[in-house]
């Protein structure tokens, strides 16, 4: 990729993200339920794909420090979105579930990133719309670390 490829597509991206999680009053994020914080909405993801987990195990998921997502954990817990139990294999960890607010805070955080993605992708036609999508994917698979 040219240095000028590489600038109009970071000016592109940079657009994009602050329209689509900076601009809460054009797009709110989770249906203006909450306020976008990217690790929130991640752990929530992770946490519906995978319940009783560890703060660690989300922590190396995520690629962050364990202590950040101690600390998520701990916000989300106290706002009623994630429930913490004694983990089922390990004494020392603690295991970490959506709770039904969670569960229904998910739904409204993917509902609304559908909508986005669907604004972006009205801007094209049905082939453009494939052909962007096919793009994308190969890029996320050359950058996604297993």
């Amino acid at each position: 990729m040219t240095s000028r490829n590489a600038q109009s597509l970071l000016q592109s991206v940079n657009t994009l993200l602050r329209i689509f999680t900076v601009d809460e009053q054009q797009y709110p994020s989770a249906e203006g339920r909450m306020r976008y914080n990217p690790l929130d909405f991640q752990t929530l993801r992770y946490l519906a794909d995978y319940p009783d987990t560890s703060a660690a195990d989300v922590a190396r998921f995520l690629g962050v420090v364990p202590t950040t997502q101690q600390a998520v954990m701990d916000r989300l817990v106290k706002q009623g979105l994630v429930e913490r139990t004694p983990h089922p294999t390990s004494k020392r960890s603690k295991a970490h579930r959506l709770t039904e607010a969670g569960n229904d805070m998910l739904s409204a955080i993917i509902r609304q990133d559908l909508a986005n993605m669907n604004t972006m992708l009205s801007a094209l036609t049905p082939e453009e719309q494939h052909e962007i999508v096919r793009m994308l994917e190969k890029i996320t698979s050359a950058v996604e670390t297993p």
